[in-house]
């Protein structure tokens, strides 16, 4: 997986990729991440039907 901007998503601490400011909200602030997937296939061919997906993630403050 990518960002918006073809950067692989990292999966270490070490690696955290910054997140762009959207704007403030009565309930603090707003940041935006547009990211893009793939499907990779492991054995033989894609064949048509549902493409369902979730994306977990952890919001880490300094």
């Amino acid at each position: 997986m990518t960002s918006d901007k073809g950067v692989k998503l990292p999966f270490t601490q070490a690696d955290a990729l910054t997140m762009d400011w959207n704007r403030s909200s009565p309930d603090g602030e707003v940041y935006r991440f547009s990211g893009k997937a793939k499907y990779a296939p492991t054995t033989g061919t894609i064949t048509a039907g549902s493409g369902n997906a979730t994306l977990n993630f952890v919001i880490q403050y300094n």
